[in-house]
């Protein structure tokens, strides 16, 4: 019984911290930014 106690205790905020993190990275606006090549040293 206190196996299962413990298996509960620490799998449900793994699943919560899962779960975060995956909703995070769903929302998170990453998205691919054009370079500035005036602002970059010319390359001779």
């Amino acid at each position: 019984m206190t196996t299962v106690i413990a298996l509960v205790l620490l799998g449900l905020p793994t699943l919560v911290l899962v779960a975060a993190t995956l909703r995070e990275l769903a929302r998170d606006g990453y998205r691919a930014v054009e370079t500035d090549w005036q602002r970059l040293p010319d390359r001779d």
